[in-house]
This record gives C-alpha cells, structure tokens and sequence, in this order.
C-alpha cells in the first residue's frame, strides 16, 4: 500500500499518445517546413510515390507510430512550445513534433488532444524520418 501511495501523479497518467494496429496503418504523411510527402502502402509495398523505399525501415517507423507512449507530460499552458520541426499525419491524426535547439527531448502535440507530451530525441527520430531516410539505397 505504502508503495501505491508513494507513487507521483503522472505515474497513474495514461502516456498513451497514439495507439493504432500498425496494419491499420496505411498511409503516412510528413511535413517539414514547405517540404512535404507520403509514404503509402501499395500492393504489400510501401512506397513513396513511385520510388521504393528501404521496409525495414518502414517496419521500424511503423512499430513506434502504433503505440506511442509519453516518456513525461507539459502541463504548464504558461511554457511555450518549441519551434515545430515537423509533423506527420497517419490514420486521421496528425502529430506535431517541437524541438528546441540543444534540448534532449521532442515536445509532442496530437490532433486527438490538447495536452502536449514530452517523447526521447531517440523516439522522436525513429518516427521523423526525412525522405532520404525512407529511400532505398542502389
């Protein structure tokens, strides 16, 4: 009991920020800046329009965009946000990533949602890819 008791607030928080079967997933948009495109299943393919991409990859950036988990919560509306760095759009929801300069962390804001999550530079890599990320080497 003394354990339950002990426990913060944001422990007993939901962290899920999206939590999708990733074979829903069949479509995946990004925007960074003016720069935008889409990555899209076709025919057992993921492609981006008609270019191959690596799967692996895809596979990766699939597996942390079906349950996204908070690693912490920005509570205070006083905090601005950082700079968006990009935003990715899938199964109807659009994630916006923040990131200020040198900080360790992406700020995370769902179209689902008003609140804002705070997600590793690790995770957030795994989802942001550029499109030379995607695309397969010759």
């Amino acid at each position: 009991l003394a354990s339950i008791a002990g426990r913060a607030v944001t422990d007993w928080r939901d962290r899920t920020i999206v939590m999708i079967p990733r074979g829903q997933i069949r479509e995946i948009k990004y925007q960074y800046g003016d720069t935008t495109f889409a990555l899209a299943l076709a025919d057992s393919l993921w492609r981006i329009g008609t270019e191959k991409v690596e799967q692996w990859v895809v596979n990766n950036l699939l597996y942390s965009l079906s349950n996204l988990r908070a690693d912490d919560f920005v509570d205070d509306p006083g905090i601005p946000s950082p700079p968006i760095v990009g935003a990715t759009t899938y199964h109807g929801i659009t994630l916006w990533f923040m990131r200020a300069r040198g900080e360790e962390s992406y700020t995370v804001k769902s179209s689902t949602t008003a609140h804002r999550f705070k997600i590793s530079a690790y995770e957030g890599d795994q989802i942001l890819k550029r499109k030379k990320d995607l695309l397969k080497k010759q």
